[in-house]
């Protein structure tokens, strides 16, 4: 989460949702000096992602940056929720379960069961493993009313450059995307991957952004999310909790893509 107190402008981190891209570029005009943007210890909530708090969450126990966030300008992007639940449970594996490199689709997969049980015992955690599956709609909405003035589609990111730059003066770069979950291409590239994974691991972030979106543009890595989406849309019990759980975020989201589909449509008839 940003809070810029000089452009009264907020943005709110949704979990799989470009929040790590955005943050990034915007992090120089944070109020709070990165406060939002990192995990650790609270001392009611335990250990948390400081920059995946719900509203309601930030009403109980940060009222001030809760006061702010409702009266400045602030943004959000909201994703499709089955794609989102693929990214988000992409990146528990690989942060929890598996390295990076011995990752797949189908390994994802199987670990879908276990994420879905929990979630169901514990439908609104905050726990920092699981942070990353909250409903969107618990930070945009409260009491049933959206207090998130601005909600842009993640394929709406020129159009939150131009907001960005309208209302802070920056040139955000909507092209750069960060915390993207990719897979090897082959069993040779796994191996290979596993040999310089001990220097990997001790590169600078920037670095092994870098070269990970080479392995991607050489073909040596695939986006995984669109593959494991696909596969998890296969498995009836997974659709199911997805309908259920993320009830109000398919609502969301199909409201502002009718939105959108509605303003496209009055500015061809204009032109």
């Amino acid at each position: 989460m940003i809070i810029s107190d000089d452009y009264r402008f907020a943005f709110i981190h949704i979990p799989k949702c470009a929040g790590s891209s955005v943050s990034a570029q915007l992090a120089g005009i944070d109020s709070y000096h990165g406060k939002f943007s990192g995990d650790g210890p609270h001392d009611q909530l335990g250990y948390i992602y400081f920059c995946h708090l719900p509203l309601q969450t930030l009403h109980d126990h940060f009222p001030e940056e809760f006061r702010k966030v409702t009266e400045y300008d602030s943004v959000a992007f909201v994703r499709e929720p089955q794609a989102r639940f693929a990214s988000a449970l992409m990146q528990y594996v690989r942060t929890y379960k598996i390295p990076q490199f011995k990752i797949s689709v189908h390994a994802a997969a199987a670990e879908a069961a276990g994420v879905i049980e929990h979630l169901r015992k514990k439908p609104q955690t905050l726990e920092a493993a699981y942070s990353m599956f909250l409903p969107q709609t618990s930070f945009t909405t409260l009491n049933h009313k959206v207090l998130i003035k601005h909600l842009f589609l993640l394929g709406q990111m020129a159009e939150f450059a131009d907001f960005v730059r309208m209302k802070t003066g920056i040139c955000f770069r909507a092209g750069n995307r960060e915390n993207q979950s990719a897979v090897p291409r082959s069993a040779i590239v796994k191996d290979v991957s596993s040999i310089f994974r001990h220097v990997y691991v001790y590169l600078p972030q920037s670095a092994r952004y870098k070269l990970k979106m080479a392995a991607v543009a050489y073909g040596l890595y695939k986006s995984a999310t669109q593959e494991l989406s696909q596969k998890l849309s296969e498995n009836h019990e997974i659709r199911n909790f997805i309908d259920d759980y993320y009830a109000e975020d398919i609502m969301l989201f199909k409201s502002l893509r009718s939105a959108q589909t509605r303003a496209a449509s009055s500015e061809t008839a204009a032109a």
